[in-house]
């Protein structure tokens, strides 16, 4: 008997439909995405470091490396960060600092891409009648998150002054939130960061201090669970090497980038453009001298783990170099 085309096509489609299966295509260099890859999610904020990934979303080089990404965007870190923690994204894009605690939290992490260093971009505001962080001694100071790296940020400037903690009274407030506790008098000072900070300096209030007064003291950088760095490898190079080509598109294409941007935060194009001026993004050379051995990201990390440990904050000191992971800037080297 003569099995005809026809046939034969009937019986491979009735195996499929049996067997549950789907069609499925390889990844390849054209940026063709599997039918049966769910979406690789990334939380992040409205951060001008943060939303430059809707470029590569809008310009589609997500696809052009074979990766299929849903970007869950939030208005502060605390929101970002709890999506990731929860289990509602499996990468995030946040401070170096807090993603050494998702491991310690029993949350093993990965980081995979370190984004930029905050130079003017987060800072301490405080009313105007206040010149220097020294005169905030028995004031009451906001910061993000207690344990977090707006925490660190806070305390570690304040001690620089002779100010500890004790010698002020402490809140928890959101970034986006400063600007009207500062113009209510609920808080004589506090940590915000772009956008908001931008804005709280046009209505009169003061920068005490900068993130840049202690380089790299925030360095955002993009963590995946650790779980999905191993069995989903390919994809977080694909994510890195889109990220790594829509950071070149800031420079290249600086007006469309910063309209993109813009629309993403829901802000002006302008604003995005002087935000984004307040921080350092990584180039590639950089990104990949920052993970290596004694590079700035160990070195941070370091630093971040004895101030949780001295805070009693560390279930158990996580190990960075299982942490920290340069496979991925390495390797886009070569294809980019």
């Amino acid at each position: 008997m003569t099995i005809t085309n026809r046939t034969l096509f009937f019986i491979l489609l009735t195996i499929l439909i049996i067997g549950g299966g789907t069609l499925s295509l390889s990844k390849s260099c054209t940026g063709i995405i599997p039918s049966s890859q769910s979406a690789i999610k990334i939380s992040l904020t409205t951060f001008p470091g943060h939303v430059y990934a809707f470029i590569a979303q809008e310009k589609k080089l997500f696809t052009k490396y074979g990766v299929n990404v849903e970007l869950i965007l939030f208005p502060n870190q605390s929101s970002a960060s709890f999506a990731y923690e929860s289990n509602q994204a499996e990468s995030l894009l946040v401070p170096f600092t807090d993603a050494i605690m998702f491991t310690s939290k029993g949350i093993p992490s990965t980081v995979v891409y370190s984004i930029n260093y905050s130079e003017t971009a987060d800072v301490i505001i405080g009313r105007p009648e206040f010149n220097s962080l020294s005169e905030l001694n028995g004031k009451t100071i906001s910061f993000e998150g207690f344990n977090t790296f707006s925490h660190l940020f806070v305390i570690t400037m304040l001690e620089r002054t002779g100010i500890h903690e004790g010698g002020f009274k402490a809140v928890n407030l959101e970034s986006s939130q400063v600007l009207a506790a500062l113009k209510s008098g609920d808080i004589d000072a506090g940590h915000t960061y772009e956008p908001y900070s931008s804005r709280a300096i046009a209505e009169g209030f003061k920068v005490l201090a900068k993130a840049g007064d202690i380089p790299n003291i925030i360095t955002d950088v993009l963590v995946f669970q650790a779980g999905v760095v191993n069995q989903r490898s390919q994809e977080v190079q694909g994510v890195v090497n889109a990220l790594v080509e829509a950071r070149t598109w800031i420079d290249t294409h600086p007006t469309e980038a910063f309209t993109i941007m813009a629309q993403a935060a829901s802000t002006s194009a302008t604003e995005m453009e002087a935000g984004f001026k307040t921080l350092h993004a990584l180039n590639l050379t950089e990104n990949i001298e920052a993970f290596q051995p004694g590079g700035t990201l160990f070195t941070l990390g370091q630093t971040a783990i004895d101030f949780y440990n001295k805070k009693g904050q560390l279930r158990q000191k996580p190990p960075l170099d299982k942490i920290i992971d340069g496979q991925f800037v390495s390797a886009v080297r070569g294809n980019y």
